[in-house]
Parts: structure tokens; C-alpha cells; sequence
């Protein structure tokens, strides 16, 4: 039998279940649709049926396993509570220690790694074979071997590469203290150097032995330049405009080099200054490099002294022996240098007043001019060299003259080669030849 409808006016079909739509909140019925069952009897019949047969089984299992989670997760908690308060010990890192760099750069050195460290060992060393030939000495005659340098050489730098040192010393037939210093650098303007050094004066002293056209500086050189070349004082030097000028200024002990106590009762003021008007400012007399440009430079320099006696001063003129003088040398330089060829002059006035008023006051002179040319680029050079001085203008037997040539054989550079050099010195009354070959090797 077919009733007439549900609420919504849809036919009733006996045995199919009746589904009451859900109420809204305010009353309104929610549409859903109508589920219909082809055999809606039996269904019904076996759905009870499975649903009586299962429930007990499902809920047994998910009541255990409930359980057993919920005691796991009761045992994590557990387990982080106790990491949560668990402190492992500090481990201890040991600090890091910069490594140390080492290696050869004109020397064997060690230097830390951020370069605020470093110690530089390098050496000399010059075995000669010197003939001389004297004519006022007896024998006249000499021949012998012997070594005229044999330095030892440290320096580098502590703290900054701007606080830097220099320790020299000679072992050479004796043994003595050629440098030590301590330097700091403001900037390449301004540098402050405390300490024994090479007094900024002349050009010779400027360069250095080794980078010189001959193995020993000239006659005039030796003679109107500071005695030993090195003293105890303070300097202040630096480089200006690009590099193209380089000066020093410098007050000193005035009695020489390794002298604990001065018996002067002054001291000795000098200054130098280098311009390089083409190219850069030289370090060496020979042109080695073999310089494509024109290379031109010009130097001054001055030095004075008060209660000196470094020297004999009064020329042997003083009737109580009083050597003490005041005294004032100058003196100017040039260099050219232009592919191979090389050509250094430089001049000396000094003029000196003796202590001892019996002896006058006097002036003295000397020149020097010196040539070298590379017939083999950075191989073989032909040097020659002359010059004269008179250490009193008014006084000819105080005059002295100077020539020599050499040859020049170079393995690597100026750090090592071999110099042939053939020398005479004339005296008022005397002269003396010389003939020498030197090896030179720096490190």
C-alpha cells in the first residue's frame, strides 16, 4: 500500500526507512535527500546482524591500544622532561694558533699569518785576491786572500710591519756591530730611526757597496764622507711625491760607529736629499735593468760637526797635537742611466776650523766621475771611474788623484757576481796599484 506522502508531499514506500531532515537552530528544515534500499529487509536484517557480531571486538581493540599509546607517550614526556634538565659540561676548545709561514725572499724568513710578525736571516760574504803595489813601502809588493766582508744580517719586524729592526754584524778579520736599529714608520712621509746606522750624506753611502761600478767606494768618497760611514743617533727620513723624492735628516754622536762614550764634546748634524727627475729614484750606479727610458736623478747633501776629532783635522799642523776641529762638508750628485750605459758625478767642498787657534782655518775639494756600460745585458759591464781631492785647496802636497777599470760578471743580479778591478792612487810623493778580484754573494 502506497501512503500518500511524507511532510514534503514525497510518496511512502512501505519498508523503506522514513529520514526526519534535520532542524536548523530557528526551525528551518535542512533538504537532504531520501536514501532508498532496493531490499530494504534483508539489509536491514544483516547490518544488525554484523553490527551486533563486531562491536564488542572493536571497542575490546581500541580501548588496548589506547592504553598502550598513552603509556608511551606518558614515558616521552618523561624522557624529555629529564632532557630538558640536563646540562651537558662545557667542552673546553683549545685556542687557535696561527700557523707559520717560512720561505726565501732574498733570505730565509718566518712570519706569522696575519704578517704582524716576522724575522728575515740573510748574510754576506766576499772572498778577495788582492795584489798591491806601493812605492813607498817595503816590501812593495803584497799578494794575499781574504775576506772583506763576512756580515750576518737580521731584521724584520714585531707587533706591526711598521715597527721594524736591523741587526748587522761583521766577522770579517774582526768582529763588531755594523747596524742596529729600531724603526717606525708613520708613513712613507715620515719615518722615525733610533739607533747605529749609515748616516744620510752621500751618494756612495746612499747606494751601498755591492750595487756600486767597483768593489771599494773612491778615493774622495772615503775621504770627505763621514768617517765609517755609521754612527749612534736619531733620524728622521721618507719618501715624498710619488716616490720621486727621498730625504733623511739626522743628529748623531759624531765619534764613529760602536763608540759607548763620545770624547767629542759636540755632536754631527746631517741631512741628504735624492730627486728623481726621470724615472724612479736609484738604488744602484749600474744600469742592469737596462732601463728603456731615460733614467736622471740628483742628490745634496750636507754634514757639520763642532769639537770633532774623528780625524786629524789640523793635518798634522797643530804644535800640542790638538786634532779638534768644527767643521762643514757639502756635496751634490747626478746619475743618468739609459740602456746599459750608467754615468755617476759627484763633488765635495768642506771647510774646516781647526781648535787650535795656531792653526788656520782651511777649505778642501774633490770630484769623482764613474762610467759603466753592459756589453752583455744583465751579464758582463765595463766600468771605469776617476778622480781627484785636495783636503786644503792652498796646499799641494795634500793633494791625491785616483783611476781605475774594472769588469763585471753577473750570475744573478747584484746578489751575486764577480768583480775584476784594476786600481791606482797617486800621492803627492807616493803612488800604490791595486788589482783585485772579488766575489760577492747576498742572501
Amino acid at each position: 500500500m502506497v501512503r500518500s506522502g511524507d511532510a514534503q508531499g514525497k510518496p511512502v514506500v512501505p519498508g523503506q526507512p522514513r529520514i526526519r531532515p534535520p532542524q536548523h537552530e530557528h526551525g528551518t528544515n535542512i533538504k537532504m535527500t531520501s536514501l532508498q534500499f532496493p531490499y530494504p529487509g534483508p539489509v536491514w536484517a544483516l547490518g544488525a546482524a554484523l553490527l551486533s557480531f563486531a562491536s564488542p571486538a572493536v571497542a575490546k581493540y581500541s580501548e588496548d591500544d589506547l592504553a598502550e599509546l598513552q603509556a608511551q607517550v606518558q614515558q616521552l614526556r618523561q624522557q624529555v622532561r629529564v632532557l630538558e634538565g640536563y646540562q651537558p659540561a662545557p667542552v673546553e676548545v683549545p685556542p687557535t694558533v696561527d700557523p707559520l709561514t717560512a720561505g726565501w725572499d732574498r733570505g730565509f724568513y718566518l712570519a706569522s699569518a696575519d704578517d704582524n710578525y716576522r724575522l728575515h736571516i740573510g748574510g754576506w760574504l766576499q772572498p778577495r785576491y788582492e795584489y798591491q803595489d806601493r812605492s813607498d813601502r817595503d816590501p812593495a809588493a803584497t799578494s794575499s786572500f781574504f775576506l772583506r766582508r763576512l756580515r750576518l744580517d737580521i731584521r724584520g719586524h714585531v707587533f706591526t710591519p711598521d715597527l721594524t729592526f736591523r741587526i748587522m754584524t761583521e766577522h770579517a778579520r774582526t768582529s763588531n756591530l755594523r747596524d742596529g736599529w729600531i724603526n717606525y714608520a708613520f708613513g712613507p712621509a715620515l719615518q722615525v730611526r733610533f739607533g747605529q746606522f749609515t748616516v744620510p750624506f752621500q751618494w756612495h753611502r746612499f747606494v751601498g757597496p755591492r750595487r756600486q761600478h767597483f768593489a771599494e767606494r773612491g778615493v774622495p768618497s772615503e775621504t770627505f764622507g763621514w768617517f765609517q760611514g755609521r754612527d749612534l743617533g736619531i733620524m728622521t727620513h721618507g719618501r715624498l711625491f710619488d716616490d720621486n723624492v727621498v730625504y733623511g735628516i739626522g743628529l748623531f754622536d759624531g765619534a764613529g760607529r760602536n763608540v759607548a762614550t763620545s770624547n767629542s764634546d759636540g755632536h754631527m748634524a746631517t741631512g741628504r736629499v735624492t730627486w728623481a727627475l726621470l724615472g724612479s729614484v736609484p738604488r744602484e750606479e749600474s744600469d742592469y735593468a737596462w732601463s728603456t727610458e731615460p733614467q736622471l736623478s740628483i742628490g745634496a747633501g750636507v754634514q757639520g760637526a763642532w769639537e770633532n776629532e774623528v780625524r786629524a783635522w789640523d793635518l798634522g799642523r797643530s804644535p800640542v797635537g790638538n786634532e779638534r776641529a768644527d767643521w762643514i762638508t757639502a756635496t751634490l750628485d747626478a746619475r743618468f742611466a739609459w740602456r746599459g750605459f750608467s754615468l755617476v758625478g759627484d763633488v765635495y767642498h768642506r771647510h774646516v776650523a781647526p781648535d787650535d787657534p795656531a792653526v788656520a782655518a782651511y777649505d778642501g775639494w774633490a770630484y769623482m766621475i764613474s762610467a759603466g756600460y753592459f756589453v752583455l745585458p744583465e751579464r758582463q759591464e765595463v766600468v771605469g771611474r776617476y778622480s781627484q781631492l785636495r783636503l786644503d785647496r792652498n796646499d799641494a802636497d795634500t793633494r791625491e788623484r785616483e783611476w781605475g777599470v774594472g769588469w763585471n760578471l753577473y750570475h744573478r743580479g747584484h746578489d751575486w757576481k764577480t768583480r775584476l778591478n784594476l786600481l791606482r792612487h797617486d800621492f803627492a810623493d807616493a803612488h800604490d796599484h791595486r788589482f783585485l778580484v772579488e766575489h760577492h754573494l747576498q742572501f
